[in-house]
């Protein structure tokens, strides 16, 4: 009996070894998932915060293009709106120049009007003056 009591003794003994070693494995295990899931953790927040800041970089980024389109946008409007006031401007002076031309020319068929029926007056003048001397010679 004592040796059935030692026996037992003797593996209640190494059961409770085992129990220590499994729970010291069990232990270290945990520590092990938890250093692992720490880790886990940490590589996935560096990785959400890189992403974060990859995507202020791109709508920083889309913001600034945007940005750039409305001020080609309206230096392009204001270059067009320009051209436009100067074509406006250059149709105006083009206008005036041919009114001004039109008037010259008017000006200028009135006065060989004038010009003409001054030389056409002093013709027959002339040629009425030379009929009375000539009808005058002959009397």
């Amino acid at each position: 009996m004592r040796q059935a009591m030692a026996s037992a003794h003797g593996e209640i003994a190494q059961l409770k070894a085992t129990v220590t070693a499994l729970r010291d494995s069990l232990e270290e295990l945990q520590a092990e998932t938890k250093r692992a899931v720490q880790a886990a953790v940490a590589t996935t927040h560096a990785e959400i915060q890189q992403l974060k800041a990859t995507a202020a970089s791109l709508r920083e980024a889309l913001e600034a293009a945007r940005v750039d389109q409305e001020s080609a946008v309206k230096a392009a409007a204001a270059a067009a709106h320009n051209e436009i006031r100067q074509l406006h401007a250059t149709i105006a002076a083009l206008r005036e120049e041919l009114e001004r031309a039109r008037g010259e020319k008017e000006q200028l068929l009135q006065q060989a009007e004038v010009t003409h029926r001054q030389e056409t007056r002093q013709l027959r003048e002339t040629i009425q003056a030379l009929r009375d001397d000539l009808e005058a010679n002959r009397r």
